[in-house]
């Protein structure tokens, strides 16, 4: 109405963060920016202000679909920590006092576009191949390759993959040997194992 607040839809308040998200544009650049994309377009429409987008954010109900992948799945696999804090960090720094910072682990599998397939949120104590184990069973679908780093080389994570079909492409810690069991002899960590003593760690990971 003429003199009143303009009212925004959720849909053009997620439309104006996604564009702050593709850009990397602070809150009063996204709204500037918005404006101007209006202005271009030839439309006589406001753009939310920062302030409206900053409140309104905080309570967006976002309907995230899964983006389905076609074909196999090249699979990357990674953990990372994430540190809570709690009020007791705001007392720490207001009144020089130590506040409780609680840590804990996301580990993700991902495939090449970027896409998460996969998560689980543990304790900082949890370990990162078994962890794996389990995303490793929530993928479905045909999998053709497993990317992790050395703190993933478990006969556990090749006897997964394999049974998946899945080649497996993990840097053998620098203490690795071969198995010298029957089974393991020829098995696809011995291989990796072997090819890193040929031609050198730097060379297989290139």
């Amino acid at each position: 109405g003429r003199g009143a607040q303009p009212k925004f839809s959720d849909l053009a308040i997620e439309t104006a963060l996604t564009l702050r998200l593709v850009f990397h544009l602070p809150l009063r650049q996204a709204e500037g920016f918005l404006r101007s994309v209006l202005r271009f377009m030839g439309l006589e429409l406001e753009s939310p202000d920062h302030t409206t987008l900053s409140r309104r954010g905080q309570g967006l109900a976002l309907d995230l679909r899964a983006v389905p992948h076609q074909g196999p799945v090249h699979l990357l696999i990674d953990s990372s920590g994430l540190a809570a804090f709690g009020e007791g960090e705001w007392a720490a720094a207001k009144h020089g006092a130590k506040g409780r910072r609680g840590w804990r682990k996301l580990h993700l599998s991902v495939d090449s576009r970027g896409m998460i397939l996969a998560q689980c949120l543990t304790d900082a104590t949890a370990d990162d191949a078994n962890t794996a184990l389990d995303l490793l069973g929530r993928i479905k679908g045909t999998i053709t390759c497993v990317t992790a780093d050395g703190a993933y080389d478990t006969a556990a994570i090749y006897e997964a993959a394999s049974e998946r079909g899945a080649r497996v492409v993990v840097p053998p810690s620098t203490t690795a040997t071969s198995s010298r069991k029957p089974r393991a002899r020829a098995s696809p960590r011995n291989r990796t194992i072997q090819r890193v003593q040929e031609i050198g760690r730097r060379a297989w990971k290139k």
